[in-house]
């Protein structure tokens, strides 16, 4: 029976795909901790894909970047132009009278450049294109880095956010966390399972 995959598995792995870099104890500690709220199998997907793209041992934002990408390609993530046509698709489908049906990202990007009415009746869709173009790059842009922060970064911004704790506490929250001896988020952003570690 195959043993279950681990994160050190996944660091074993590049330590044997970059055999000229000696990855030490405390290395392998900080990799370990900053990677252990990704499911083991969608980092070995992530350092797969990199081993077979760059000839550079991944830094750790490298990997979690990396995590990012695939869980918005299996989300199906569209492109700012994709996106685009889909707005001009339901405009000739719908029309101004009807809710269109749109990804949330879509409509986000929509309702930041005057909503669908305004799209509807445009008298400059050039103009609006480039708008929403940007909008949903600025969205899109957000939800990556939103994907692939660490937990504890997540945290801290949402317990500043809600006034619970002062800068000082969050910071130090942060570094607790670093350090092992922070509590443990089961709320994280990227898919998480026990990893055995």
């Amino acid at each position: 029976m195959d043993k279950k995959l681990t994160t050190i598995d996944c660091l074993i792995m590049l330590q044997a795909a970059y055999p000229r870099l000696d990855l030490g104890p405390q290395t392998i500690q900080v990799y370990q901790l900053s990677l252990a709220d990704i499911e083991p199998r969608l980092l070995q997907a992530a350092v797969l894909k990199h081993i077979s793209t760059s000839k550079w041992l991944p830094t750790i934002a490298d990997l979690r970047q990396g995590v990012t990408e695939l869980v918005l390609e299996a989300e199906g993530q569209l492109t700012a132009p994709e996106a685009w046509g889909l707005v001009m698709r339901e405009v000739r489908l719908v029309g101004h009278w009807r809710e269109p049906t749109l990804p949330a990202s879509v409509r986000q990007a929509v309702e930041a450049i005057g909503g669908w009415r305004q799209i509807c009746f445009s008298e400059n869709i050039t103009a609006d294109r480039a708008r929403f173009l940007e909008a949903y790059s600025l969205i899109s842009k957000r939800k990556a880095q939103k994907l692939q922060q660490m937990p504890a970064v997540t945290e801290a911004q949402e317990a500043l956010a809600e006034g619970r704790m002062k800068v000082e506490s969050a910071v130090d929250g942060l570094l607790a966390g670093m350090n092992g001896s922070g509590k443990q988020s089961t709320d994280n952003n990227l898919p998480n399972t026990e990893n055995g570690v």
